[in-house]
């Protein structure tokens, strides 16, 4: 499952370089491991600049005694980035520029 989800570029500028390598979120979705995170870099200003993310999610914290009532934390590995783009002056989102999520390796894999 495809997660998509708004991010601030101070968050997005700092996973898409992978030295963010977790997400907290409200855990209002059915969020999995193995599922993936498209992190749509957003400001209240502009709305969506068109860069975007993709990342897997490898791990999900959840115990109570450490993470805040629903909410979760989540390992993410990043499996693509895309610049930003327009096409006919709309912007673009992860999935709109990424079709074939099959076909993606994670950034580890690919050095």
């Amino acid at each position: 499952m495809i997660h998509t989800l708004k991010c601030l570029p101070e968050f997005f500028e700092e996973s898409a370089a992978c030295r963010k390598n977790f997400e907290s979120r409200i855990n209002d979705r059915d969020y999995s491991v193995g599922d993936y995170l498209a992190l749509n870099e957003y400001t209240e200003k502009d709305g969506y600049t068109g860069r975007a993310a993709l990342f897997e999610i490898t791990y999900i914290f959840d115990d109570p005694k450490f993470v805040k009532e629903g909410f979760v934390i989540m390992a993410i590995d990043l499996c693509k980035v895309s610049p930003a783009a327009t096409v006919g002056g709309e912007e673009k989102t992860i999935l709109d520029s990424m079709n074939d999520f099959s076909s993606f390796k994670k950034a580890s894999e690919s050095i």
